[in-house]
């Protein structure tokens, strides 16, 4: 199958859209040419080149604006995508990881193996960070599987990054009920 052909079905758009969104992806249009053709797009040209791809591509599957997804202590997003409306509807995606374009939903993407190791390292240094200075026998991995077995509230994504972000409080609850005790003298 084409490049053409997969974008067009991926994004349920036609022929041409998927051609130019083709042609965005890979820098071989001249955007400045593409966004003076569109009225009221002015603003765009302060964007990066692949925000400025997102913003034009946006327009041609009609989505709901660009959007950026990012990881809780970092400046620079780990994606940005094309509002489609639904987490599983194919979008094209900028990677800064990679430093590339990807048709693919922004919930598959993120539900990568890979990704989800990522996710599951911040987890643990969210964990490390909450973790009472008393505490140091234990390690953030069986704090977070105790979690898991027994509080899987206290792991709740939050939604700034996906990765658990469990209190201070939750985090002692754990060490305590795994045998964990707080000396006396501290």
């Amino acid at each position: 199958m084409s490049m053409v052909k997969e974008i067009r079905d991926s994004l349920n758009i036609s022929d041409k859209k998927a051609r130019e969104i083709l042609l965005l992806i890979n820098d071989r249009i001249d955007q400045d040419k593409y966004l003076n053709s569109m009225p009221g797009w002015t603003y765009i040209h302060k964007y990066s080149w692949h925000e400025r791809v997102l913003e034009i591509c946006n327009k041609l599957i009609g989505g709901y604006g660009m959007e950026s997804y990012f990881l809780s202590g970092r400046s620079k997003p780990l994606f940005s995508y094309v509002n489609t409306g639904d987490t599983y509807n194919c979008t094209v995606l900028y990677d800064y990881e990679e430093a590339k374009f990807l048709i693919t939903s922004y919930g598959d993407w993120l539900e990568n193996p890979e990704r989800q190791a990522e996710l599951f390292e911040l987890s643990l240094d969210h964990i490390n960070e909450a973790m009472p200075r008393w505490c140091t026998d234990a390690s953030s991995e069986e704090i977070f599987a105790w979690m898991w077995k027994n509080d899987q509230e206290a792991l709740e994504s939050c939604e700034c990054c996906d990765a658990s972000h469990p209190s201070e409080e939750a985090v002692e609850k754990a060490c305590i009920a795994m045998g964990y005790k707080e000396d006396e003298d501290d």
